[in-house]
């Protein structure tokens, strides 16, 4: 019988035969092996039946809360259901590098500056700006994600725009640009970063983040919105190409709680603090 329960189980020893006999409740004594091969079949069966029963159940609420979302929103999932920029109703339910990304751009503004938050997605971020900066502008160029920004994060101070980040055109001079996640989108990134510099007052600040090439290497799959990635001299090389002078690269990690230090150590996205200095 022990024999028979390894075959069907594909378990080698004793001590699992035993525990899969109290599993399912089988006691040997009480049953031969027609019997109990008829109860496992039955058993299996009724697991099958309530596993798809259970698939089906969930792909039909899936699909509901993708078309209320979508109705709500108006911002469109691809055919796996994902979509590109997170949408979140507040800060706090962000994942946890993307929330530590934003809350490490607040600790470099300062309560007078004007901050553009350029690739601001459902604008959470603008929003975690703005509790801190004198005004923030949200930029993103999908129409229906600037609407939910307006509903949900805009403010006296905080303002939402649908604009191409590379054909960039701010109301005012900024003191201080943020944009995460954003170069590696986009296929001329030299246009973006020329058009941020002509809008931040002398000295005003770039905060940017890409993914590092050098522990993330790009490749089309896994990767469908990106068109490359970027080691720390070739982001380095890219800002200065576009007048920008670096001041400091930081790296966040992904094995510690997706922290934003500097280490000798390579991490998973690169993150620069770069000046417009035009002396």
């Amino acid at each position: 019988m022990k024999s028979f329960l390894k075959q069907i189980f594909s378990v080698e020893n004793d001590s699992n035969c035993h525990k899969i006999i109290t599993i399912l409740g089988i006691k040997l004594k009480f049953y031969n092996k027609n019997k109990i091969l008829k109860i496992l079949k039955n058993e299996s069966m009724e697991i099958k039946n309530n596993i798809y029963d259970l698939k089906w159940k969930l792909e039909i609420m899936n699909k509901d809360q993708v078309c209320t979302f979508q109705y709500l929103t108006g911002i469109e999932l691809n055919n796996n259901f994902v979509k590109e920029r997170e949408i979140v109703f507040s800060p706090n339910d962000v994942p946890s590098d993307h929330y530590n990304r934003y809350a490490f751009a607040v600790k470099n503004v300062s309560e007078n500056d004007v901050v553009a938050d350029v690739a601001c997605t459902c604008g959470y971020g603008s929003f975690m700006l703005g509790q801190k900066a004198k005004r923030v502008i949200g930029v993103d160029i999908n129409q229906p994600v600037i609407n939910f920004a307006n509903k949900v994060y805009a403010s006296d101070k905080i303002k939402f725009l649908c604009q191409n980040a590379q054909e960039l055109d701010l109301p005012e001079e900024i003191d201080m640009l943020v944009s995460f996640e954003t170069i590696e989108h986009i296929p001329n990134p030299e246009l973006f970063l020329k058009k941020a510099f002509s809008f931040l007052k002398e000295n005003g600040r770039l905060i940017c983040s890409v993914p590092n090439e050098t522990t993330r290497p790009w490749a089309k799959e896994g990767n469908p919105f990106h068109y490359r990635h970027y080691t720390k001299e070739q982001l380095v090389d890219l800002l200065e190409k576009c007048g920008f002078k670096v001041q400091d690269i930081y790296q966040q990690y992904f094995d510690n709680d997706y922290t934003i230090e500097q280490r000798p150590e390579e991490g998973g996205m690169l993150i620069a603090i770069a000046v417009k200095n035009n002396h």
